[in-house]
């Protein structure tokens, strides 16, 4: 449809051009055919040569402006990406610090549920077609994993519909431990979006967007990397 559209405006603007200097040489040459008939061949001639020349200057100022133009659209999608996967991110961040905390409101946690299911909505409804080949991937894998860390915390709520009083405690008392799959996962994804920024503002200049977490994701303890 872009390019559709680019061809037209192309035509638009020369074709008027073109036929507006081969009319003036035509009818120039036609005056001075009644003066000397050899000089109206070479106006003629000359104003081909004009006409020719134009079309291709308007058509490669047309094109570079179209080049532009497509850089732009570009620049922006990408940032529009870039702000939808931060949010997403840190909307499945904090559901994440709040389900490490087993004493909430459910309230909180459906409420929570909800603002992360759209943001994985959203980020499956963006048109991946528009994204830069290099920032694809970065995309595609972060919105995989913001889908498995609120898919693997909304199975662990709904196993806590289910049991007696002693059942549930003691699941909810587990909490964190089954949800360690899903720090694993965020911490993943958290590395790879620094990655995915790091692309971004080196290629196309835009400003670093950090992910806040809070206090008990914080805390959880991770598998030591030194020695």
């Amino acid at each position: 449809m872009l390019l559709r559209r680019s061809l037209a405006k192309t035509l638009v603007t020369t074709v008027p051009t073109l036929i507006g200097i081969l009319a003036f040489s035509i009818a120039v040459g036609y005056l001075l055919k009644k003066i000397d008939g050899s000089l109206a061949d070479w106006v003629q001639a000359i104003g081909a040569i004009a006409a020719i020349t134009a079309g291709f200057a308007m058509a490669a100022d047309q094109q570079h402006s179209q080049e532009v133009t497509k850089a732009n659209e570009r620049r922006e999608f990408t940032r529009a990406a870039q702000v939808l996967t931060h949010a997403a991110l840190q909307t499945v961040s904090e559901r994440l610090d709040t389900a490490l905390q087993p004493r909430h409101p459910l309230k909180v946690y459906a409420l929570q549920g909800d603002r992360t299911t759209e943001m994985v909505r959203a980020m499956a409804e963006l048109d991946t077609a528009l994204l830069p080949s290099e920032v694809l991937p970065f995309f595609i894998q972060l919105r995989s994993y913001v889908f498995a860390v609120n898919s693997r915390i909304s199975e662990v709520y709904d196993s806590e519909k289910r049991g007696t009083q002693d059942e549930l405690d003691k699941k909810r008392a587990r909490r964190p431990e089954r949800l360690k799959s899903s720090v694993r996962v965020h911490d993943a994804a958290i590395k790879l979006f620094i990655e995915m920024q790091s692309l971004v503002v080196d290629r196309y200049g835009h400003s670093l967007l950090a992910i806040k977490t809070g206090p008990s994701l914080n805390a959880y303890p991770r598998p030591s990397t030194s020695g």
